[in-house]
């Protein structure tokens, strides 16, 4: 049986008892209140940090070891990465998962962080690559960011959101371009299942502006696949 400690750096001392815990990942909550840890029955607890009390655990839904956990800018929402290939989001007050798992990587998950926005997670895996998800949809964005030869250990996001640096196994640290990776057709086309109309087009992409579509037919239904490759500006 293993435990946690929490310290404090200006003293120089452990602060209260140790968190009856076995952790291998861990996150402080942006309010630095509360205290996510990893527990081997691959679940999350979380810890008052002021009381060091346990005060609730997520569903055992993980299927295999979680190997990183990590707080939402805003402090509402948990992601956590799996050796089960998949990464898990959760109401971090109710401690429910939010919708269906994100998968996509072929093996198991190593890391996982939000954009500055909260709006985009990236992904590393044990597949060599990286990923990135839409939050809000918990869909893949664009093709998985391919570089690496071996497993990748880490991923984090640039202050501005716009860099994502990742390394892992073969000794390198790789830097990525975010918004030079995703190609908005395809990453549309993925995304879209069904018929588009302007009023949606402009709620779910209102930086890009549709071309060539009556303004006046809110609306009217396009497929985006058909209608982007004419009349989207890159």
């Amino acid at each position: 049986m293993g435990s946690t400690h929490i310290w404090n750096l200006a003293a120089h001392r452990l602060t209260g008892r140790a968190l009856d815990v076995r952790a291998t990942s861990v996150a402080f909550s942006p309010d630095g209140r509360t205290l996510a840890t990893n527990t081997e029955s691959d679940t999350v607890a979380l810890w008052d940090v002021a009381t060091h009390r346990r005060i609730g655990e997520t569903p055992a839904s993980h299927t295999a070891q979680i190997t990183a956990v990590v707080f939402s800018p805003d402090g509402t929402t948990l992601a956590t990465a799996s050796r089960d290939n998949t990464v898990r989001l959760w109401n971090a007050a109710a401690r429910e998962q939010i919708g269906d798992p994100l998968t996509g990587h072929r093996s198991g998950v190593t890391s996982v962080a939000f954009s500055p926005n909260g709006r985009t997670l990236a992904t590393g895996s044990m597949d060599h690559t990286v990923r990135l998800w839409d939050v809000a949809t918990r869909r893949q964005i664009g093709d998985p960011l391919e570089g690496h030869n071996a497993n990748v250990t880490g991923v984090a996001f640039g202050p501005g959101g716009r860099t994502v640096v990742s390394w892992g196994e073969d000794d390198t640290a790789r830097l990525w371009n975010v918004e030079a990776t995703v190609d908005p057709v395809r990453s549309l086309c993925r995304w879209a299942r069904g018929a588009f109309t302007v009023d949606r087009w402009r709620d779910d992409v209102p930086p890009a502006p549709l071309l060539d579509h009556s303004a006046h037919s809110p609306e009217r239904a396009f497929r985006p696949c058909e209608v982007v490759r004419w009349g989207f500006k890159r």
